[in-house]
Protein backbone atom coordinates (compact mmCIF):
# COMPACT_ATOMS: atom_id res chain seq x y z
CA UNK A 1 0.00 0.00 0.00
CA UNK A 2 1.18 3.54 -0.60
CA UNK A 3 1.80 5.55 2.53
CA UNK A 4 -0.60 8.42 1.85
CA UNK A 5 -4.13 8.66 0.56
CA UNK A 6 -4.01 12.39 -0.12
CA UNK A 7 -1.57 12.02 -3.03
CA UNK A 8 1.23 13.76 -1.09
CA UNK A 9 3.84 11.72 -2.94
CA UNK A 10 7.35 12.74 -3.95
CA UNK A 11 6.45 12.35 -7.62
CA UNK A 12 3.40 14.59 -7.13
CA UNK A 13 5.79 17.32 -5.95
CA UNK A 14 7.99 16.63 -8.97
CA UNK A 15 4.99 17.02 -11.32
CA UNK A 16 4.01 20.26 -9.58
CA UNK A 17 7.55 21.57 -10.02
CA UNK A 18 7.19 20.99 -13.74
CA UNK A 19 4.01 23.08 -13.79
CA UNK A 20 1.50 20.20 -13.93
CA UNK A 21 -0.96 19.67 -11.09
CA UNK A 22 -2.43 16.11 -11.24
CA UNK A 23 -5.84 17.09 -9.93
CA UNK A 24 -7.99 14.48 -11.68
CA UNK A 25 -8.21 10.90 -10.40
CA UNK A 26 -9.66 7.45 -11.11
CA UNK A 27 -9.11 4.01 -9.58
CA UNK A 28 -8.61 0.71 -11.40
CA UNK A 29 -8.45 -2.82 -9.98
CA UNK A 30 -7.45 -6.36 -10.90
CA UNK A 31 -8.83 -8.65 -8.24
CA UNK A 32 -7.76 -7.25 -4.86
CA UNK A 33 -5.00 -5.10 -6.41
CA UNK A 34 -5.67 -1.42 -7.08
CA UNK A 35 -3.91 1.37 -8.96
CA UNK A 36 -4.89 5.05 -8.84
CA UNK A 37 -4.43 7.23 -11.91
CA UNK A 38 -3.80 10.94 -11.32
CA UNK A 39 -3.53 13.37 -14.19
CA UNK A 40 -3.37 17.01 -15.03
CA UNK A 41 -5.51 16.34 -18.11
CA UNK A 42 -9.13 15.14 -17.72
CA UNK A 43 -8.95 13.64 -21.21
CA UNK A 44 -6.31 11.18 -19.99
CA UNK A 45 -8.67 10.04 -17.22
CA UNK A 46 -11.54 9.78 -19.70
CA UNK A 47 -9.55 7.68 -22.15
CA UNK A 48 -8.28 5.32 -19.45
CA UNK A 49 -11.73 4.75 -17.92
CA UNK A 50 -13.06 3.97 -21.41
CA UNK A 51 -10.18 1.78 -22.54
CA UNK A 52 -10.07 -0.12 -19.24
CA UNK A 53 -13.73 0.04 -18.31
CA UNK A 54 -13.90 -3.53 -16.91
CA UNK A 55 -11.11 -2.60 -14.47
CA UNK A 56 -12.42 0.85 -13.58
CA UNK A 57 -13.64 1.21 -9.99
CA UNK A 58 -16.43 3.81 -9.68
CA UNK A 59 -15.79 6.36 -6.97
CA UNK A 60 -19.08 5.51 -5.24
CA UNK A 61 -18.30 1.78 -4.95
CA UNK A 62 -17.85 0.10 -1.58
CA UNK A 63 -14.10 -0.18 -2.17
CA UNK A 64 -13.72 3.31 -3.61
CA UNK A 65 -11.97 4.68 -0.52
CA UNK A 66 -9.42 1.88 -0.08
CA UNK A 67 -5.79 3.03 -0.45
CA UNK A 68 -4.26 1.89 -3.74
CA UNK A 69 -1.30 -0.46 -4.08
CA UNK A 70 0.36 1.87 -6.57
CA UNK A 71 -0.17 5.32 -8.10
CA UNK A 72 0.29 6.28 -11.73
CA UNK A 73 0.68 10.00 -12.45
CA UNK A 74 0.23 11.21 -16.02
CA UNK A 75 1.04 14.77 -17.07
CA UNK A 76 1.38 16.53 -20.40
CA UNK A 77 4.09 19.16 -20.75
CA UNK A 78 5.45 21.53 -23.33
CA UNK A 79 8.85 20.47 -24.77
CA UNK A 80 10.80 22.93 -22.63
CA UNK A 81 9.43 21.59 -19.35
CA UNK A 82 9.64 17.99 -20.56
CA UNK A 83 13.34 18.39 -21.30
CA UNK A 84 13.92 19.27 -17.66
CA UNK A 85 13.44 15.57 -16.90
CA UNK A 86 17.00 14.64 -17.82
CA UNK A 87 19.45 12.48 -15.93
CA UNK A 88 22.82 13.94 -14.94
CA UNK A 89 25.54 13.45 -17.52
CA UNK A 90 27.64 10.38 -17.06
CA UNK A 91 25.04 8.28 -15.25
CA UNK A 92 25.22 4.66 -16.47
CA UNK A 93 22.09 3.45 -18.29
CA UNK A 94 20.47 0.12 -17.47
CA UNK A 95 18.45 -1.81 -20.10
CA UNK A 96 14.88 -2.21 -18.90
CA UNK A 97 12.18 -4.48 -20.37
CA UNK A 98 8.92 -2.57 -20.63
CA UNK A 99 5.30 -3.62 -21.02
CA UNK A 100 4.28 -4.98 -24.39
CA UNK A 101 7.72 -6.45 -25.00
CA UNK A 102 9.25 -2.99 -25.53
CA UNK A 103 12.60 -1.96 -24.10
CA UNK A 104 13.91 1.22 -22.54
CA UNK A 105 16.87 2.59 -20.67
CA UNK A 106 16.76 3.50 -16.97
CA UNK A 107 19.11 5.89 -15.20
CA UNK A 108 19.03 7.54 -11.74
CA UNK A 109 17.44 10.97 -11.95
CA UNK A 110 19.56 12.17 -9.05
CA UNK A 111 21.73 10.68 -6.36
CA UNK A 112 19.46 11.81 -3.52
CA UNK A 113 15.81 11.30 -4.42
CA UNK A 114 15.86 7.64 -5.45
CA UNK A 115 13.93 8.36 -8.67
CA UNK A 116 14.79 6.53 -11.87
CA UNK A 117 14.23 7.98 -15.31
CA UNK A 118 13.11 5.61 -18.06
CA UNK A 119 13.19 6.51 -21.73
CA UNK A 120 12.65 4.66 -25.00
CA UNK A 121 14.79 5.20 -28.03
CA UNK A 122 13.50 7.83 -30.44
CA UNK A 123 10.70 9.06 -28.16
CA UNK A 124 10.31 12.32 -26.29
CA UNK A 125 8.01 11.01 -23.55
CA UNK A 126 9.50 9.49 -20.43
CA UNK A 127 8.73 7.73 -17.17
CA UNK A 128 9.99 8.41 -13.67
CA UNK A 129 9.66 5.63 -11.09
CA UNK A 130 9.68 5.81 -7.31
CA UNK A 131 9.55 2.17 -6.26
CA UNK A 132 9.78 3.07 -2.58
CA UNK A 133 6.48 4.97 -2.74
CA UNK A 134 4.91 2.63 -5.30
CA UNK A 135 4.43 5.34 -7.91
CA UNK A 136 5.26 6.06 -11.55
CA UNK A 137 5.14 9.42 -13.32
CA UNK A 138 4.46 9.43 -17.04
CA UNK A 139 5.35 12.73 -18.77
CA UNK A 140 4.38 13.23 -22.39
CA UNK A 141 4.37 16.07 -24.89
CA UNK A 142 1.11 17.96 -25.21
CA UNK A 143 1.10 17.58 -29.00
CA UNK A 144 1.82 13.82 -28.97
CA UNK A 145 -1.22 11.49 -29.26
CA UNK A 146 0.69 8.93 -27.19
CA UNK A 147 0.28 11.22 -24.19
CA UNK A 148 -3.40 10.26 -24.21
CA UNK A 149 -3.02 6.49 -24.68
CA UNK A 150 0.25 5.60 -22.96
CA UNK A 151 -1.08 6.07 -19.38
CA UNK A 152 -3.71 3.39 -20.03
CA UNK A 153 -0.98 1.02 -21.24
CA UNK A 154 1.06 1.82 -18.12
CA UNK A 155 -1.99 1.12 -15.93
CA UNK A 156 -2.35 -2.27 -17.61
CA UNK A 157 1.29 -3.07 -16.89
CA UNK A 158 1.06 -2.01 -13.25
CA UNK A 159 -2.15 -3.95 -12.61
CA UNK A 160 -0.69 -7.06 -14.23
CA UNK A 161 2.55 -6.79 -12.24
CA UNK A 162 0.60 -6.37 -9.00
CA UNK A 163 -1.73 -9.26 -9.84
CA UNK A 164 1.30 -11.46 -10.50
CA UNK A 165 2.00 -11.29 -6.76
CA UNK A 166 -1.22 -13.25 -6.14
CA UNK A 167 -0.91 -16.08 -8.65
CA UNK A 168 0.20 -17.13 -12.13
CA UNK A 169 -0.55 -14.73 -14.99
CA UNK A 170 -0.74 -16.43 -18.37
CA UNK A 171 -0.66 -15.18 -21.93
CA UNK A 172 -3.90 -16.31 -23.49
CA UNK A 173 -7.53 -15.64 -24.23
CA UNK A 174 -10.45 -16.75 -22.07
CA UNK A 175 -13.86 -17.16 -23.70
CA UNK A 176 -17.11 -18.82 -22.64
CA UNK A 177 -19.84 -18.01 -20.16
CA UNK A 178 -20.06 -17.16 -16.47
CA UNK A 179 -20.59 -20.90 -15.83
CA UNK A 180 -17.25 -21.85 -17.39
CA UNK A 181 -14.68 -20.67 -19.92
CA UNK A 182 -12.08 -22.05 -22.29
CA UNK A 183 -8.51 -20.84 -21.88
CA UNK A 184 -6.70 -20.57 -25.22
CA UNK A 185 -3.05 -20.69 -24.16
CA UNK A 186 -0.83 -18.32 -26.13
CA UNK A 187 2.68 -19.71 -26.41
CA UNK A 188 3.84 -16.87 -28.65
CA UNK A 189 1.84 -16.92 -31.88
CA UNK A 190 -1.32 -15.13 -30.71
CA UNK A 191 -4.92 -16.36 -30.64
CA UNK A 192 -6.82 -13.61 -32.50
CA UNK A 193 -7.66 -15.68 -35.59
CA UNK A 194 -9.58 -18.16 -33.40
CA UNK A 195 -10.84 -15.70 -30.80
CA UNK A 196 -12.69 -13.36 -33.16
CA UNK A 197 -14.75 -16.16 -34.82
CA UNK A 198 -15.58 -17.55 -31.37
CA UNK A 199 -16.99 -14.17 -30.38
CA UNK A 200 -18.55 -13.21 -33.71
CA UNK A 201 -19.92 -16.48 -35.09
CA UNK A 202 -20.39 -18.61 -31.99
CA UNK A 203 -21.74 -16.01 -29.57
CA UNK A 204 -19.40 -16.50 -26.62
CA UNK A 205 -18.48 -13.89 -24.04
CA UNK A 206 -14.98 -12.44 -23.65
CA UNK A 207 -13.23 -12.81 -20.30
CA UNK A 208 -9.65 -11.88 -21.21
CA UNK A 209 -7.98 -10.94 -24.46
CA UNK A 210 -4.27 -11.48 -23.83
CA UNK A 211 -3.64 -11.83 -20.07
CA UNK A 212 -5.51 -14.05 -17.65
CA UNK A 213 -4.84 -15.02 -14.05
CA UNK A 214 -5.27 -18.59 -12.86
CA UNK A 215 -6.32 -18.90 -9.23
CA UNK A 216 -7.51 -21.65 -6.91
CA UNK A 217 -11.12 -21.76 -5.81
CA UNK A 218 -11.93 -24.76 -3.60
CA UNK A 219 -15.64 -24.07 -4.05
CA UNK A 220 -15.52 -24.99 -7.76
CA UNK A 221 -15.74 -28.57 -9.06
CA UNK A 222 -12.44 -28.20 -10.91
CA UNK A 223 -10.85 -26.02 -8.25
CA UNK A 224 -9.53 -23.38 -10.69
CA UNK A 225 -10.88 -19.96 -11.63
CA UNK A 226 -9.92 -17.56 -14.43
CA UNK A 227 -9.76 -13.81 -13.86
CA UNK A 228 -9.38 -11.49 -16.80
CA UNK A 229 -6.71 -8.79 -16.60
CA UNK A 230 -7.10 -5.48 -18.44
CA UNK A 231 -5.47 -5.42 -21.84
CA UNK A 232 -6.19 -3.86 -25.23
CA UNK A 233 -7.35 -6.07 -28.09
CA UNK A 234 -4.84 -5.88 -30.94
CA UNK A 235 -6.19 -7.35 -34.17
CA UNK A 236 -4.32 -7.90 -37.44
CA UNK A 237 -5.60 -5.67 -40.22
CA UNK A 238 -5.88 -8.78 -42.41
CA UNK A 239 -8.42 -10.21 -39.95
CA UNK A 240 -10.50 -7.03 -40.08
CA UNK A 241 -10.89 -7.48 -43.83
CA UNK A 242 -12.57 -10.83 -43.23
CA UNK A 243 -14.77 -9.71 -40.33
CA UNK A 244 -16.60 -6.67 -41.69
CA UNK A 245 -18.27 -5.66 -38.38
CA UNK A 246 -14.77 -4.96 -37.09
CA UNK A 247 -13.83 -2.86 -40.11
CA UNK A 248 -16.89 -0.68 -39.58
CA UNK A 249 -15.43 0.38 -36.22
CA UNK A 250 -12.14 1.53 -37.73
CA UNK A 251 -11.25 4.90 -39.21
CA UNK A 252 -10.78 3.92 -42.86
CA UNK A 253 -8.57 6.96 -43.45
CA UNK A 254 -5.98 5.28 -41.22
CA UNK A 255 -6.35 1.93 -43.01
CA UNK A 256 -7.28 2.56 -46.67
CA UNK A 257 -6.87 -1.12 -47.57
CA UNK A 258 -10.02 -1.84 -45.56
CA UNK A 259 -12.14 0.51 -47.65
CA UNK A 260 -12.12 -1.65 -50.78
CA UNK A 261 -11.03 -5.16 -49.83
CA UNK A 262 -11.94 -6.60 -53.22
CA UNK A 263 -9.53 -4.35 -55.08
CA UNK A 264 -6.59 -4.25 -52.69
CA UNK A 265 -3.51 -5.54 -54.47
CA UNK A 266 -1.51 -6.37 -51.39
CA UNK A 267 -2.18 -7.94 -48.03
CA UNK A 268 -2.65 -5.25 -45.39
CA UNK A 269 -0.20 -5.31 -42.54
CA UNK A 270 -0.09 -4.05 -39.00
CA UNK A 271 -2.61 -4.19 -36.20
CA UNK A 272 -5.57 -2.16 -35.00
CA UNK A 273 -6.18 -1.69 -31.30
CA UNK A 274 -9.66 -2.07 -29.85
CA UNK A 275 -10.72 -1.58 -26.27
CA UNK A 276 -12.60 -4.59 -24.85
CA UNK A 277 -15.81 -2.53 -24.98
CA UNK A 278 -15.23 -1.62 -28.62
CA UNK A 279 -14.62 -5.26 -29.51
CA UNK A 280 -17.73 -6.36 -27.64
CA UNK A 281 -19.85 -3.74 -29.37
CA UNK A 282 -18.48 -4.60 -32.82
CA UNK A 283 -19.00 -8.35 -32.42
CA UNK A 284 -22.15 -8.27 -30.29
CA UNK A 285 -20.63 -10.20 -27.39
CA UNK A 286 -20.59 -9.75 -23.61
CA UNK A 287 -17.71 -9.08 -21.23
CA UNK A 288 -17.08 -11.22 -18.15
CA UNK A 289 -14.95 -10.51 -15.07
CA UNK A 290 -14.22 -14.10 -14.04
CA UNK A 291 -15.34 -17.66 -14.66
CA UNK A 292 -14.43 -21.24 -13.69
CA UNK A 293 -11.84 -22.93 -15.88
CA UNK A 294 -13.76 -25.48 -17.96
CA UNK A 295 -11.44 -26.26 -20.89
CA UNK A 296 -7.74 -25.88 -21.71
CA UNK A 297 -6.81 -25.30 -25.35
CA UNK A 298 -3.20 -25.58 -26.48
CA UNK A 299 -1.01 -26.26 -29.50
CA UNK A 300 -0.85 -29.81 -30.77
CA UNK A 301 2.32 -31.67 -29.96
CA UNK A 302 2.99 -30.36 -26.45
CA UNK A 303 1.45 -31.34 -23.14
CA UNK A 304 -1.03 -29.04 -21.39
CA UNK A 305 1.46 -28.48 -18.56
CA UNK A 306 4.17 -27.46 -21.03
CA UNK A 307 1.72 -25.10 -22.75
CA UNK A 308 0.82 -23.57 -19.39
CA UNK A 309 4.48 -22.92 -18.58
CA UNK A 310 5.17 -21.43 -22.01
CA UNK A 311 2.13 -19.16 -21.63
CA UNK A 312 3.52 -18.02 -18.26
CA UNK A 313 6.89 -17.28 -19.86
CA UNK A 314 5.24 -15.33 -22.68
CA UNK A 315 3.35 -13.26 -20.09
CA UNK A 316 6.59 -12.50 -18.23
CA UNK A 317 8.08 -11.06 -21.42
CA UNK A 318 5.05 -8.86 -22.07
CA UNK A 319 4.47 -7.61 -18.53
CA UNK A 320 7.61 -7.56 -16.36
CA UNK A 321 7.53 -5.90 -12.97
CA UNK A 322 7.95 -2.15 -13.22
CA UNK A 323 11.19 -1.46 -11.30
CA UNK A 324 10.15 -2.99 -8.02
CA UNK A 325 6.40 -2.36 -8.31
CA UNK A 326 4.60 -5.67 -8.34
CA UNK A 327 6.19 -8.85 -9.66
CA UNK A 328 7.10 -10.28 -13.01
CA UNK A 329 4.63 -13.10 -13.81
CA UNK A 330 6.48 -16.09 -12.36
CA UNK A 331 7.29 -19.34 -14.05
CA UNK A 332 4.51 -21.83 -13.52
CA UNK A 333 6.39 -23.98 -11.03
CA UNK A 334 3.42 -24.41 -8.70
CA UNK A 335 3.24 -28.20 -8.68
CA UNK A 336 -0.13 -28.33 -6.95
CA UNK A 337 -1.63 -25.92 -9.47
CA UNK A 338 -0.36 -27.83 -12.47
CA UNK A 339 -1.61 -31.07 -10.93
CA UNK A 340 -5.06 -29.53 -10.53
CA UNK A 341 -4.97 -28.45 -14.17
CA UNK A 342 -4.40 -32.11 -15.08
CA UNK A 343 -8.03 -32.78 -14.21
CA UNK A 344 -9.30 -30.08 -16.60
CA UNK A 345 -10.50 -31.26 -20.03
CA UNK A 346 -8.03 -30.32 -22.76
CA UNK A 347 -8.12 -30.08 -26.54
CA UNK A 348 -5.24 -29.39 -28.91
CA UNK A 349 -5.30 -27.50 -32.20
CA UNK A 350 -2.86 -27.22 -35.09
CA UNK A 351 -3.23 -23.43 -35.32
CA UNK A 352 -5.41 -20.78 -33.77
CA UNK A 353 -7.68 -20.24 -36.76
CA UNK A 354 -11.32 -20.66 -37.83
CA UNK A 355 -10.97 -24.46 -37.63
CA UNK A 356 -9.78 -24.17 -34.05
CA UNK A 357 -12.68 -21.82 -33.31
CA UNK A 358 -15.18 -24.46 -34.48
CA UNK A 359 -13.43 -27.12 -32.39
CA UNK A 360 -13.51 -25.01 -29.24
CA UNK A 361 -17.10 -23.92 -29.89
CA UNK A 362 -18.13 -27.56 -30.23
CA UNK A 363 -16.42 -28.51 -26.97
CA UNK A 364 -18.08 -25.63 -25.12
CA UNK A 365 -21.47 -26.43 -26.64
CA UNK A 366 -21.10 -30.06 -25.58
CA UNK A 367 -20.62 -28.80 -22.03
CA UNK A 368 -23.52 -26.34 -22.44
CA UNK A 369 -21.14 -23.42 -21.99
CA UNK A 370 -22.21 -21.27 -24.89
CA UNK A 371 -23.91 -17.99 -25.54
CA UNK A 372 -24.79 -19.01 -29.06
CA UNK A 373 -28.34 -18.50 -30.27
CA UNK A 374 -29.34 -22.16 -30.67
CA UNK A 375 -30.67 -23.60 -33.91
CA UNK A 376 -32.74 -26.21 -32.04
CA UNK A 377 -35.36 -25.64 -29.35
CA UNK A 378 -34.44 -26.41 -25.75
CA UNK A 379 -37.44 -25.85 -23.49
CA UNK A 380 -35.20 -26.01 -20.40
CA UNK A 381 -34.01 -22.52 -21.34
CA UNK A 382 -37.51 -21.05 -21.76
CA UNK A 383 -39.11 -19.06 -18.94
CA UNK A 384 -42.49 -20.76 -18.49
CA UNK A 385 -45.64 -20.33 -16.48
CA UNK A 386 -46.32 -23.06 -13.89
CA UNK A 387 -48.36 -26.00 -15.16
CA UNK A 388 -50.52 -28.10 -12.87
CA UNK A 389 -53.59 -30.26 -13.03
CA UNK A 390 -55.94 -32.56 -11.12
CA UNK A 391 -56.68 -36.25 -11.52
CA UNK A 392 -60.10 -36.86 -13.06
CA UNK A 393 -59.63 -40.64 -13.31
CA UNK A 394 -57.13 -43.06 -11.75
CA UNK A 395 -56.16 -46.19 -13.68
CA UNK A 396 -54.97 -49.61 -12.54
CA UNK A 397 -53.69 -51.67 -15.48
CA UNK A 398 -50.36 -52.38 -17.13
CA UNK A 399 -49.46 -53.42 -20.71
CA UNK A 400 -46.24 -55.22 -21.68
CA UNK A 401 -46.58 -54.87 -25.47
CA UNK A 402 -48.54 -51.66 -25.97
CA UNK A 403 -46.57 -50.55 -29.07
CA UNK A 404 -46.86 -46.79 -28.52
CA UNK A 405 -44.84 -44.52 -30.81
CA UNK A 406 -42.98 -41.49 -29.48
CA UNK A 407 -43.62 -38.45 -31.63
CA UNK A 408 -40.58 -36.41 -32.68
CA UNK A 409 -41.90 -33.28 -30.95
CA UNK A 410 -40.08 -32.16 -27.81
CA UNK A 411 -42.85 -29.86 -26.56
CA UNK A 412 -46.66 -29.83 -26.53
CA UNK A 413 -49.03 -26.98 -25.80
CA UNK A 414 -51.71 -27.99 -23.27
CA UNK A 415 -54.81 -25.74 -23.41
CA UNK A 416 -56.54 -25.02 -20.12
CA UNK A 417 -59.25 -27.56 -19.31
CA UNK A 418 -57.98 -30.26 -21.65
CA UNK A 419 -57.64 -33.82 -20.36
CA UNK A 420 -54.69 -36.10 -21.20
CA UNK A 421 -53.62 -39.62 -20.23
CA UNK A 422 -50.45 -40.22 -18.19
CA UNK A 423 -48.48 -43.46 -17.95
CA UNK A 424 -44.95 -44.57 -17.07
CA UNK A 425 -42.39 -46.80 -18.73
CA UNK A 426 -39.30 -48.17 -16.94
CA UNK A 427 -36.91 -47.77 -19.88
CA UNK A 428 -36.60 -45.63 -22.97
CA UNK A 429 -36.52 -47.33 -26.37
CA UNK A 430 -33.15 -47.86 -28.10
CA UNK A 431 -31.68 -44.92 -30.01
CA UNK A 432 -32.82 -46.37 -33.34
CA UNK A 433 -36.42 -46.94 -32.22
CA UNK A 434 -39.41 -44.89 -31.07
CA UNK A 435 -41.50 -47.86 -29.85
CA UNK A 436 -42.60 -48.05 -26.20
CA UNK A 437 -44.08 -51.39 -25.11
CA UNK A 438 -44.22 -51.69 -21.32
CA UNK A 439 -46.43 -49.01 -19.77
CA UNK A 440 -48.09 -48.69 -16.36
CA UNK A 441 -51.18 -46.48 -16.52
CA UNK A 442 -51.57 -43.68 -13.98
CA UNK A 443 -54.75 -41.93 -15.06
CA UNK A 444 -56.31 -38.91 -16.77
CA UNK A 445 -55.42 -35.35 -15.78
CA UNK A 446 -57.25 -32.09 -16.44
CA UNK A 447 -54.56 -29.41 -16.93
CA UNK A 448 -54.66 -25.71 -16.05
CA UNK A 449 -52.98 -24.76 -19.34
CA UNK A 450 -49.36 -24.29 -20.33
CA UNK A 451 -46.51 -26.20 -21.95
CA UNK A 452 -45.24 -29.74 -21.49
CA UNK A 453 -41.68 -30.55 -22.59
CA UNK A 454 -39.48 -33.62 -22.74
CA UNK A 455 -37.44 -33.70 -19.52
CA UNK A 456 -40.08 -31.98 -17.36
CA UNK A 457 -40.48 -33.45 -13.88
CA UNK A 458 -44.04 -34.48 -12.94
CA UNK A 459 -44.84 -34.57 -9.21
CA UNK A 460 -47.74 -35.47 -6.98
CA UNK A 461 -49.15 -32.77 -4.70
CA UNK A 462 -46.87 -33.88 -1.83
CA UNK A 463 -43.77 -33.60 -4.02
CA UNK A 464 -43.40 -37.30 -4.82
CA UNK A 465 -41.84 -37.68 -8.25
CA UNK A 466 -43.97 -39.61 -10.73
CA UNK A 467 -41.37 -39.43 -13.50
CA UNK A 468 -39.82 -37.26 -16.20
CA UNK A 469 -41.56 -36.67 -19.52
CA UNK A 470 -40.05 -39.06 -22.06
CA UNK A 471 -42.30 -38.11 -24.93
CA UNK A 472 -45.79 -38.03 -26.41
CA UNK A 473 -47.97 -40.54 -28.27
CA UNK A 474 -50.75 -39.10 -30.47
CA UNK A 475 -52.68 -42.33 -31.07
CA UNK A 476 -55.89 -41.06 -29.51
CA UNK A 477 -55.84 -37.47 -30.80
CA UNK A 478 -57.93 -35.40 -31.18
CA UNK A 479 -59.62 -36.93 -28.13
CA UNK A 480 -56.56 -36.86 -25.86
CA UNK A 481 -52.79 -37.17 -25.86
CA UNK A 482 -50.76 -39.90 -24.17
CA UNK A 483 -47.96 -38.44 -22.00
CA UNK A 484 -45.29 -41.07 -21.31
CA UNK A 485 -43.14 -40.62 -18.20
CA UNK A 486 -39.79 -42.29 -17.62
CA UNK A 487 -39.76 -43.98 -14.18
CA UNK A 488 -38.36 -47.19 -12.74
CA UNK A 489 -41.41 -47.35 -10.47
CA UNK A 490 -43.78 -49.79 -12.24
CA UNK A 491 -46.78 -49.16 -9.98
CA UNK A 492 -50.08 -48.09 -11.53
CA UNK A 493 -52.12 -45.11 -10.41
CA UNK A 494 -54.25 -47.20 -8.04
CA UNK A 495 -51.15 -48.87 -6.58
CA UNK A 496 -49.60 -45.46 -5.91
CA UNK A 497 -52.71 -44.33 -4.05
CA UNK A 498 -53.62 -41.54 -6.45
CA UNK A 499 -57.14 -40.15 -5.98
CA UNK A 500 -59.54 -38.23 -8.24
CA UNK A 501 -59.30 -34.53 -7.43
CA UNK A 502 -55.70 -34.86 -6.27
CA UNK A 503 -53.26 -32.32 -7.62
CA UNK A 504 -50.33 -32.80 -9.97
CA UNK A 505 -47.51 -30.35 -10.71
CA UNK A 506 -45.16 -30.10 -13.68
CA UNK A 507 -41.75 -28.62 -12.85
CA UNK A 508 -39.16 -27.43 -15.34
CA UNK A 509 -36.41 -26.08 -13.03
CA UNK A 510 -33.40 -24.21 -14.35
CA UNK A 511 -31.21 -27.09 -13.21
CA UNK A 512 -33.32 -29.75 -14.97
CA UNK A 513 -30.52 -30.27 -17.50
CA UNK A 514 -29.41 -33.44 -15.74
CA UNK A 515 -32.84 -34.98 -16.16
CA UNK A 516 -33.03 -33.93 -19.80
CA UNK A 517 -29.55 -35.30 -20.47
CA UNK A 518 -30.55 -38.60 -18.86
CA UNK A 519 -33.63 -38.85 -21.06
CA UNK A 520 -31.67 -37.85 -24.16
CA UNK A 521 -28.96 -40.44 -23.51
CA UNK A 522 -31.55 -43.12 -22.85
CA UNK A 523 -33.30 -42.33 -26.13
Amino acid sequence: MIAAENHALPLTDLASGLGAEPGHAADFAAGPRRVRLLSSDPAVIGYATTALRPAHVPSDSDAGGRPPDAVCLAVTLDPRRLNRLTAPAGEPAEPLPLHGGRRGLAVPLSAADGFRLVRMSGRADRFVTDAGAGSVLYAGRRDDPRSLTEPAALLTALLTALAAQDGPVLAGTAIGTAAGAALLLDTGEGTAAATVPLLHEHGHALLAWSSVQLTRDPGLPGGLRLRGLPSPCELPVSLLRRIRPLARHVCLADHPDLAAPGTASRSPRGTVEFTPDELAEALGCHLLEQAPLALLVGPRGISPQTALREAARASAVRFPAWHGIGATPPALDDTALTEESDTCPCVTVDDYDAVAARTVAGELARRRLTGTVPDRPDAANWPRSPLSGRWVAVMEHRRLSRGMRLERWQTRAVPAGTVHELMTTPAAPPADSDRVDEVSYLGFVEFTGGLLAVGDAVHEADGTLLGHVLGFDDTHLPNHMNVILLSEDRRTGRQRGLLPGGELHVIAPADARAAIATVGEAR
